[in-house]
């Protein structure tokens, strides 16, 4: 008899569901939804910003061996010595083109890579004009890029 009362208890109740009700659930529910879609974007976007921090990092590993190598050779300009004497520019410069290889762009590949050639052949005074000038491309675009990815403003720009 009990069970019979609550029986016919609940169906009334669900019988006489109203709009407010139906509102009631369906914003329920869409808050549900809302959170899951919101669980699954956060995820992505954190997985976006964690890919993004690692490429700032080894471009600016890169960047920072192609300076290196940038420094030596301006030290030995100032001292008159040639560089390729030194025995740390060769390791150097190798380490600084495998980086730029591996995470520079096409541009900043086909300079150094450029550089490199025109040294190779550092007998002839015109390729070495040439190594100088893609250099003297490569440093500051390496200059402003590093400056732009990690948001330093300057009111001078290197040329």
């Amino acid at each position: 008899m009990i069970l019979q009362s609550i029986i016919l208890c609940c169906n009334e109740q669900i019988n006489t569901m109203q709009t407010k009700d139906y509102i009631t659930i369906s914003v329920t529910i869409t808050g549900i939804i809302g959170v899951i879609v919101g669980w699954f974007i956060n995820g992505h976007l954190n997985r976006k910003n964690l890919i993004s921090m690692k490429r700032m990092e080894y471009q600016l590993t890169a960047y920072q061996l192609v300076l290196d190598v940038w420094l030596l050779i301006d030290k030995h300009y100032i001292s008159g010595s040639d560089p390729f004497a030194d025995p740390l520019f060769l390791p150097l410069l190798e380490k600084a083109r495998g980086k730029i290889q591996l995470y520079g762009t096409d541009y900043e590949r086909n300079l150094l890579e450029k550089f490199i050639k025109n040294c190779e052949k550092r007998n002839d005074k015109a390729n070495l004009d040439e190594a100088n000038k893609a250099l003297h491309e490569l440093i500051p675009h390496i200059l402003n890029k590093i400056r732009s990815t990690l948001e330093i403003s300057s009111t001078k720009t290197f040329k």
